[in-house]
């Protein structure tokens, strides 16, 4: 499962390329330029009377200027697109897994975000199960608001979905629950892909993206398993 953009559309994978590729370059003439004028504010103070502390705090700045800008150089040159994904094997044939992954209204018994906020709302709009069902969420700070529909079903195979992220940060990612029959048992491997715009760029740098959108997917597959195996939520 990968990151999908339309392949047609020539402008739009120039303009992608180009947003892609543009904060790295940003990043490296604000550090370029800092340099330079590092350089001259050295010439100045050779060259004229200034005041010496004046000249320091300049040369302070343009060194703070110069980390910043090389920090936003690190930051742009993260992975511009993320795939992550987590699996467990439940004790179930494919068609007794599948009808949870299948139904979004369902699927919030064992949807990890959920748990995050109680007092959520949740909308359901379309059909029950399959292609064109819809939830839209809104709910505190961890779950921000969005909405999720199911684009793709192949019955005991797969559901996929694409979600899109309204607050706390604007995006969109593409959603797969494969399942794969094992000795009348089932494999279900849950990831979710996208792309990271250079705010996102930003936080991985302070922060493991695999683990903070990981955790989440193994807590839920958890959940699902004793949901099928038990009949109870877990």
């Amino acid at each position: 499962m990968r990151p999908r953009f339309r392949s047609g559309n020539r402008f739009g994978r120039s303009v992608f390329s180009w947003l892609t590729f543009a904060p790295a370059m940003i990043a490296a003439a604000f550090v370029l330029s800092a340099l330079v004028l590092l350089t001259a504010i050295d010439g100045v103070g050779v060259e004229t009377s200034a005041t010496p502390p004046r000249i320091m705090l300049l040369k302070i700045l343009v060194v703070l200027a110069v980390l910043i800008g090389l920090f936003l150089l690190y930051a742009a040159m993260q992975p511009s697109t993320f795939r992550i994904t987590r699996d467990i094997i439940i004790a179930a044939p494919a068609e007794a897994v599948f009808v949870h992954g299948n139904s979004l209204p369902r699927a919030q018994a064992w949807s990890p975000w959920k748990k995050l906020d109680p007092s959520a709302t949740f909308t359901f709009s379309g059909p029950e199960s399959g292609v064109g069902s819809r939830i839209e969420w809104a709910g505190n700070n961890q779950i921000g608001a969005g909405r999720q529909t199911i684009t793709e079903s192949v019955p005991n195979q797969r559901v996929r979905s694409r979600v899109e992220f309204i607050r706390p940060f604007a995006g969109s990612s593409e959603v797969e629950f494969r399942l794969e029959a094992i000795n009348g048992q089932t494999r279900i491997t849950w990831g979710l892909a996208g792309t990271n715009n250079f705010l996102a760029r930003v936080i991985c740098v302070f922060m493991n993206q695999d683990k903070m959108l990981g955790t989440p997917l193994s807590e839920g597959l958890l959940s699902l398993k004793h949901l099928v195996e038990t009949g109870r939520e877990g």
